[in-house]
């Protein structure tokens, strides 16, 4: 999962950054880090996202291949 999509994940939820940071369990510093394409997240907090936005892991993790 590239920056842009989490991104747009988060956008399409009306999540701020430190609003996504908190139902993902994370700060908003590394939900900016994902966005800016500078680190990627492992999959404890792919997982996370998929629980924080309704999104199946199934297309999360997929994205991630690409």
């Amino acid at each position: 999962m590239d920056g842009a999509s989490i991104r747009e994940l988060r956008h399409s939820r009306g999540m701020t950054q430190e609003e996504f940071a908190a139902a993902v369990g994370t700060s908003r510093f590394m939900v900016n880090r994902w966005e800016a394409g500078v680190h990627r997240p492992n999959l404890e907090s792919l997982k996370k996202i998929a629980q924080a936005t309704g999104k199946p892991l199934g297309e999360i993790v997929e994205e991630v291949k690409k």
